[in-house]
């Protein structure tokens, strides 16, 4: 009887491993936060922290392959830095765009 309860818990802490680690990063983050963490990626010139947050939210695969969503999400991010130029321009210095990275990053 105790060998079934050992194999179960073992069970148990398998597929709470799995469920945790099968879940991509930044998949909870809105579209919008996506986006200010990619313009703000940019604006750093970091080409590490950038590939770091294309990573993060879901662009690009951990070799930096990009990922089916990195096609439609550059397409439109033009569309969203021109109506979120407030944003853009608060973070147009690579310190302040690090800063807010920084603070930003999922984890």
């Amino acid at each position: 009887m105790r060998r079934v309860y050992i194999t179960i818990a073992f069970a148990i802490i398998l597929c709470g491993l799995a469920c945790s680690k099968s879940a991509t990063p930044g998949r909870d983050l809105s579209a919008d936060d996506k986006h200010r963490l990619y313009q703000a990626a940019i604006n750093t010139h970091d080409a590490p922290l950038i590939q770091r947050v294309t990573e993060a939210i879901g662009l690009s695969d951990a070799s930096g392959k990009p990922t089916s969503d990195f096609g439609p999400f550059v397409k439109e991010h033009p569309d969203w830095a021109s109506k979120n130029l407030d944003f853009v321009k608060e973070h147009l210095t690579p310190d302040k765009a690090k800063e807010y990275v920084n603070s930003h990053m999922p984890s």
